[in-house]
């Protein structure tokens, strides 16, 4: 059964990156279809004045929202974006990759076919040399016909890239206000 598109929130939690963050954030920025929305988790202490002036004007220009972290934690980083998100659903992904055009559409589209809680695709390393933490990793071999919707309990671990999962509203808003809900 298929349903309307999700709203898709790309979150990128970063630490320590210069130009391949900028490069990974260029990208998000070209996807057609674009995300609905767009946050980096900073947890950089500091930048170069290259890649803090392009994170500043992004943030000014309202092209993504530029959110500091003060204690690095990959998983604060995460539930972080979860909180802050404003969309149907918030599709993780790492600050050193290339993305193939479609990508973010093709976590839609699969969530939508199924209406599934989440998506997961495959990360490819580079077939031409192996990756480094200073070289982004290759994703343009992954075919948008590649990723698949499961039931949220077939789910095994936390796949770290080229996750799309839904965002339960209900719970979203009980954690900024502090609450908790039953029901």
């Amino acid at each position: 059964m298929e349903t309307a598109l999700p709203t898709i929130c790309v979150a990128i939690p970063t630490y320590l990156r210069e130009e391949v963050l900028v490069a990974t954030v260029e990208q998000v920025l070209s996807q057609n279809p674009a995300p609905d929305e767009v946050l980096i988790i900073d947890q950089s202490p500091a930048h170069l004045p290259a890649t803090q002036r392009f994170l500043s004007q992004g943030h000014e220009h309202a092209r993504f929202r530029w959110i500091r972290q003060d204690v690095p934690s990959l998983t604060k980083a995460r539930n972080r974006a979860l909180l802050e998100s404003e969309s149907d659903a918030v599709l993780y992904i790492d600050d050193d990759v290339v993305i193939p055009p479609g990508f973010v559409g093709a976590h839609a589209a699969s969530m939508s076919r199924r209406n599934a809680r989440a998506v997961c695709g495959p990360v490819l390393d580079s077939a031409t040399e192996p990756l480094t933490h200073a070289k982004p990793k290759d994703l343009s071999k992954t075919a948008a016909s590649g990723f698949r919707a499961r039931p949220a309990n077939t789910l095994r671990g936390f796949h770290t890239c080229a996750v799309a999962i839904t965002v339960c509203k209900g719970v979203q808003q009980s954690q900024r206000e502090g609450t908790t809900r039953t029901s």
